[in-house]
């Protein structure tokens, strides 16, 4: 939760890792944090990505006022958490809405997934080792409702991402 998540970064070294895409980040994003996108907004490159884009708006045509549509997984995930110096350091990763496990939500008997838990199954999997990763079940969502909590925006990408 995010009072626990703020314990660990001021007190025992944590980083919190923010990884929406980097276009909401700049938007809005829980402070201090970094981020490492577990998703990119999707580029229309051929025939299935236009599908997919032209899909995604007929289902949800508000998103067309949005930054992007719909999201592909982003395959720089680990080169971007090895280029912000985060390989194998502490880590409370989170994202819009956070998610659950061992709940029984939207369909899923375990809980609900989201880009965060999915991006800590990814670290972990690769060998980041599971002691140095957690999830900020509640995510930004709950961080910016807690008041003095710092949330932060930023005019340009963070400098050495893309």
């Amino acid at each position: 939760m995010p009072k626990r998540a703020k314990f660990l970064i001021e007190n025992e070294g944590w980083t919190l890792v923010d990884v929406r895409p980097q276009v909401d980040w700049c938007t809005k994003h829980a402070f201090p944090s970094k981020n490492c996108q577990y998703f990119v907004p999707l580029r229309v490159t051929d025939v299935m990505s236009f599908g997919k884009q032209a899909l995604s708006l007929a289902i949800f045509p508000e998103r067309m006022q949005e930054a992007y549509a719909n999201v592909s997984e982003n395959e720089n995930f680990i080169d971007e958490i090895v280029e912000e110096g985060l390989w194998g350091e502490k880590v409370i990763l989170y994202d819009d809405v956070g998610g659950v496990i061992g709940e029984e939500k939207m369909n899923f008997s375990d809980g609900v997934q989201t880009p965060s838990l999915m991006a800590a199954h990814e670290l972990i999997a690769r060998g980041f080792g599971s002691e140095n990763v957690k999830h900020m079940a509640a995510g930004l969502e709950w961080w910016d409702e807690i008041e003095d909590y710092d949330v932060g925006s930023a005019e340009q990408m963070p400098t050495g991402m893309y």
